[in-house]
């Protein structure tokens, strides 16, 4: 039988169920549960006297304030009611959309997920799935996704990022950039292949705008 004292059963609770008591809390339900400690040394040697309490008094104690974690399945979700939950990761790989994307829209919507179990019982967070459509609606909709090398067709023209096409073309992304915003050239939505939205542009205008470029490259 393991033995502590209130403080370290506390540590121990949220480093291993994610729940937080305070030491104070967790002395006071022993105290109103008339569990006795036992006289232990402290780390540095000091006699405390009924100050150390088994796992099952506390647990038995704290019973109302250590309602089990949820735990998920092998795929990052499990469900309450008829609402489901799962890790960003989880999410990311359901929903095609990279962990950093559905990492960024938590953070910049402040979405406050619930502490749960993963399949190997590590404490995590989770959200619903409710709220992970709505504030991914846009990374959700049915837009062009581009291959592994950066590309998609659309209206038998192939469409790029401007990274991609700075390594078919071989001109630098910030010469590209300069040019799509003097010509105020308009790109088109679509995903990357780790699922993030990007601008993509058509081929004809990105050689267009890049025309002067390319001649002296070629005439060199």
């Amino acid at each position: 039988m393991r033995y502590a004292n209130a403080e370290n059963w506390a540590k121990y609770f949220k480093e291993t169920e994610g729940v937080q008591i305070h030491g104070v809390t967790i002395r006071h339900k022993l105290r109103e549960a008339g569990k006795i400690g036992i006289n232990g040394r402290d780390k540095i040697g000091r006699v405390l006297r009924n100050a150390f309490f088994s796992e099952a008094d506390v647990r038995s104690a704290c019973a109302d304030l250590l309602q089990p974690l949820p735990q998920a399945d092998k795929n990052g979700f499990f469900e309450i009611g008829d609402m489901k939950y799962g890790t960003i990761r989880a999410w990311s790989k359901t929903l095609e959309i990279s962990v950093t994307g559905v990492a960024g829209r938590i953070k910049a919507y402040n979405l406050q997920g619930i502490k749960g179990k993963d399949s190997q019982r590590n404490i995590r967070d989770f959200y619903p799935e409710y709220a992970i459509c709505q504030i991914c609606g846009d990374l959700l909709a049915d837009i062009p996704r581009a291959d592994p090398e950066g590309f998609f067709e659309k209206d038998s023209q192939k469409y790029g990022t401007i990274e991609a096409w700075s390594r078919v073309i071989g001109i630098s992304t910030p010469a590209i950039s300069s040019r799509i915003k003097s010509n105020n050239l308009q790109g088109i939505k679509g995903k990357d292949r780790s699922g993030q939205v990007q601008v993509f542009y058509p081929e004809s205008a990105i050689r267009k705008i890049c025309a002067d470029i390319l001649a002296k490259r070629k005439n060199s």
